[in-house]
C-alpha cells in the first residue's frame, strides 16, 4: 500500500527533522522551511494529503498560506503546529481553514493520533462551504443582550 503525502511546512530546521522522522514511518514527508517556496510547488501540482504548517511564518504567514493552499485545494486536511496558547490563535487558524491546531510542545503519540483523525475526519466528512466560525459569530451576536 502506497504512504499518503504530507507536506510541512516550518522554518524550523530542528522541527522540520523531529516531524519528517517521526511521521515518516507512516507517510511520505516533504518538508519546506519557505512558505512561499511550498505555495508554489503546491500550484505546480506537488500532490499532497495533507498540510502541516507553522502558524508564525516568514514572508507569508501559516494563515495566508492556508488560505491560498484551501483556493487549490478546498478539501485538503490541513494542520497548524504553534506554540502559542492563545485562544485567539487557534480561531484565527480555524477561520482561516485549518482542520487542527496542536500546540508546541506537544506528545509525540498525540501528534500521531491527532495527524491519523485529521486525515481520516477529513476523508469522511464533507466540507462546510462556510467558513467555520461565521455561523457561531452570527449567533453570539444574536444572542448578546
Amino acid at each position: 500500500m502506497q504512504k499518503l503525502t504530507i507536506v510541512i511546512v516550518d522554518d524550523s530546521l530542528p522541527m522540520r527533522r523531529f516531524l519528517t522522522i517521526f511521521l515518516e514511518k507512516k507517510y511520505k514527508v516533504i518538508t519546506f522551511s519557505d512558505s512561499q517556496k511550498a505555495l508554489r510547488a503546491i500550484k505546480k501540482g506537488l500532490y499532497l494529503d495533507a498540510f502541516i504548517t507553522d502558524f508564525d511564518m516568514p514572508n507569508l504567514s501559516g494563515l495566508d498560506l492556508i488560505q491560498a493552499v484551501r483556493k487549490i485545494h478546498s478539501d485538503l486536511p490541513v494542520a497548524v503546529i504553534s506554540d502559542s496558547q492563545e485562544s485567539s490563535t487557534r480561531i484565527q487558524s480555524f477561520d482561516s481553514g485549518a482542520d487542527e491546531f496542536i500546540t508546541k510542545p506537544f506528545n509525540a503519540i498525540e501528534l500521531e493520533l491527532r495527524i491519523g483523525n485529521l486525515l481520516r475526519n477529513c476523508t469522511l466528512v464533507p466540507k462546510i462551504k462556510k467558513k467555520p466560525f461565521s455561523n457561531l459569530r452570527q449567533f453570539v451576536r444574536a444572542a448578546a443582550f
